[in-house]
């Protein structure tokens, strides 16, 4: 059963943003030997980590994101109804980081907001 029922609802665009700063895995040869290395990449895919610097915070990678989205798919600030901020590092827990987010890109105040961990 239906709580809620949203019509003339789509979805204009998805994006993501990660940081700028990359860590290879065989950098860590420092302290586990490049063939404990070699295995740590082939059983889980992963050769490199990606690192924000202390300045940077998830709000401003989703700023960016939005940014890029707004341009590319020619829309206005204006024409958004709703922000969805996903991330598994929220700069905030309470209020939430997407409504920061929302002020930041000087969105409606009737745009809806919500955060997804």
């Amino acid at each position: 059963m239906a709580l809620l029922q949203y019509k003339n609802v789509e979805i204009k665009g998805i994006s993501s943003v990660v940081p700028d700063q990359v860590i290879y895995k065989k950098n860590y040869t420092d302290f586990i030997s490049e063939k404990e290395t070699d295995s740590v990449i082939k059983m889980t895919g992963i050769a490199q980590r990606r690192f924000a610097s202390k300045e940077l915070n998830s709000v401003d990678l989703c700023y960016q994101s939005a940014q890029y989205l707004v341009k590319n798919l020619a829309i206005t600030i204006y024409s958004i109804d709703a922000i969805i901020m996903v991330t598994l590092t929220p700069d905030y827990r309470i209020q939430g980081s997407a409504f920061v987010l929302r002020q930041k890109l000087k969105l409606k105040k009737e745009c809806f907001a919500f955060d997804i961990s």
